[in-house]
């Protein structure tokens, strides 16, 4: 019977363990864009051992006009063709109207340079918030 209990003890632990070992190193940020008018970028490097396979990002606010947000790689990892090494290769471009935003934008990502890049249109007044997630699934 002690067997038994360990083992129904171990069935209740392990499943735990995995949940909460499995998004160690897990990458999250939030990017506030105060000031819609100016263009912007982020840059945010994952380390290609980080063990992650997906990026997840929110794109929330509002604005009074309308507006771009592209998602790249910077071509030192980019293996695309006629990479612009002033923006990157662009992977994806949102194309962001007037009023409130609410998007989400996911890929595979392996770790590297990661860049987010805002560019107004007819966008002037407003805020947006770019709320950044690379989880981690090593378990050890």
């Amino acid at each position: 019977m002690k067997i038994l209990s360990n083992i129904k003890i171990l069935t209740r632990i392990i499943p735990l363990f995995v949940i909460l070992s499995g998004c160690r190193n897990s990458y999250h940020h939030t990017y506030e864009i105060n000031d819609v008018s100016k263009e912007q970028a982020f840059r945010v490097y994952i380390y290609k051992e980080h063990d992650s396979s997906y990026y997840f990002s929110k794109i929330s606010g509002d604005l009074d006009g309308e507006a771009t947000i592209s998602r790249a790689y910077s071509c030192s990892y980019s293996k695309f063709k006629n990479c612009n090494f002033a923006i990157g290769s662009i992977q994806f471009t949102h194309q962001l109207k007037k009023g409130k935003v609410m998007i989400g934008d996911s890929t595979d990502f392996y770790g590297g340079d990661l860049i987010l890049r805002y560019k107004p249109i007819t966008a002037k007044k407003g805020s947006l918030k770019i709320q950044i997630q690379i989880p981690s699934f090593a378990l050890f």
